[in-house]
């Protein structure tokens, strides 16, 4: 596997997701996102564990980019085929003094270039 772009703090995507990404309509913030996904990925994930959670507000807020500029890009990503993204519960332990009505979801993904 080679690697082309050197992005946010020393991280790394293949010659192949870049090109998915620009040669197919990518966008610059496409690309950013993915790297910034890439950087998280880095961070969190291990050989046992090769999926991260990150909330759009997370992403919202060290991005600088809109809810719906943050959705649309995920669709994106889906539709390249350069990432997994599943929405499920969060487990009641670690939802704390939450309401009962309250639903909390947490976004996780799962990058596959």
């Amino acid at each position: 596997m080679k690697y082309q772009k050197k992005g946010i703090k020393g991280t790394f995507i293949t010659d192949e997701a870049f090109e998915r990404i620009t040669k197919r309509g990518g966008s610059n913030l496409l690309l950013a996102l993915f790297m910034h996904l890439k950087h998280t990925e880095r961070q969190y994930c291990t050989p046992k564990k090769d999926y991260f959670s990150q909330s759009n507000e997370q992403i919202m807020g060290e991005m600088g980019i809109s809810r719906q500029t943050v959705q649309n890009l995920k669709g994106e990503l889906v539709r390249l085929g350069l990432a997994e993204i599943w929405q499920a519960k969060l487990p009641a332990s670690r939802r704390g003094r939450m309401l009962h009505r309250t639903t909390s979801h947490i976004t996780y993904y799962r990058l596959l270039y």
